[in-house]
């Protein structure tokens, strides 16, 4: 999964919890594997500019 699609539904929901179970259910991967947890933490990163 990619942290693209992770910050897709963060820009709709603000909410990183939401954004990470509705990008993992639209990829159709798991939330506990570690893909996924890196993409979370690199579209948490990359957002952090858009955050300040």
């Amino acid at each position: 999964m990619g942290s693209s699609t992770i910050l897709y539904f963060y820009k709709q929901s603000g909410d990183w919890d939401d954004a990470f179970a509705k990008a993992c259910e639209f990829k159709k991967k798991p939330q506990d594997i570690q893909g996924s947890q890196d993409a979370l933490e690199l579209a948490k990163r990359t957002a952090q500019p858009l955050n300040n």
